[in-house]
């Protein structure tokens, strides 16, 4: 693990722990199978949810239809199908 910076919203900077080696990630979605992508994995400090950022959802093939409500749905999908966003899981130290 290293410390990096990054830049959020408002302008500030933040650290957090970035892994030294890519981690594959993959939707799980139970009826539709998905490839797995490569992405780097950091920990901030104070956060208990998973984010990921527009690179992955990207990589992934999620388009989001309404931030609100939750409804994504894969980019092969658009206009066929949508999904509703996983209920959050969180992590305690």
């Amino acid at each position: 693990m290293e410390v990096s910076s990054y830049s959020v919203a408002g302008g500030g900077l933040v650290s957090a722990f970035r892994a030294a080696q890519p981690v594959r990630v993959k939707l799980v979605l139970g009826d539709v199978e998905t490839e797995e992508v490569e992405a780097v994995a950091s920990i901030m400090p104070g956060e208990s949810e998973v984010m990921i950022s527009d690179r992955l959802a990207h990589e992934l093939g999620i388009v989001i239809l309404d931030p609100y409500t939750g409804e994504w749905c894969l980019r092969r999908e658009l206009g066929t199908r949508t999904q509703s966003s996983a209920k959050p899981e969180y992590w305690e130290p």
